[in-house]
């Protein structure tokens, strides 16, 4: 992979713009976190305390952890009921065992127009997954924290995070 940007500066509220086009707000974001293993959880209580609104998804049922912590849950059954609710970003939390799998399995026009992001921690394999079964109608963001559930317990502040914005189409999301 090239030039792959580091930063130790993570927003605590991603920005995005009202859908009327005025400037820049923070709105709440949807976002659907497929893998909701110990590093799933951790994401979503972060965006959670950031106010975003966060919808999980897990082949167990973790639906007493996502409503401990204010996600709302759906069985890998439904997961065509999570991808239909209009979310902003579709989160990919799985081992890298399963992700080729799980990319294979998702219906591809549920994906259309979403910022699909991989959390994995190989990233050349990540990416050409997604290229390969991902239609160009959906961005792409390839990241790697470089921490975890105890080193960013606190705050992800100062903590090295690296992403390759390997196809974005939408830079207004």
């Amino acid at each position: 992979m090239e030039n792959i940007p580091i930063t130790t500066e993570y927003p605590s509220t991603p920005l995005r713009k009202p859908s009327n086009g005025n400037n820049p707000t923070q709105q709440p974001l949807k976002i659907g976190i497929i893998g909701f293993g110990k590093f799933g959880q951790f994401l979503a209580k972060t965006f959670i305390k950031n106010h975003h609104q966060v919808y999980a998804v897990n082949k167990d049922d973790m639906s007493g952890i996502a409503k401990e912590i204010g996600a709302e849950f759906y069985p890998l059954y439904d997961i065509t009921s999570l991808l239909k609710l209009n979310l902003d970003i579709i989160l990919f939390s799985v081992s890298i065992i399963s992700f080729e799998e799980v990319i294979r399995s998702i219906p591809k026009e549920l994906l259309k127009n979403k910022l699909i992001v991989d959390v994995l921690s190989v990233k050349l394999h990540a990416k050409e997954i997604m290229l390969q079964y991902l239609s160009n109608d959906c961005d792409i963001l390839c990241t790697h924290p470089m921490f975890g559930p105890e080193s960013g317990k606190y705050s992800w502040a100062g903590l090295p995070f690296l992403y390759d914005k390997v196809r974005i189409n939408d830079y207004d999301r």
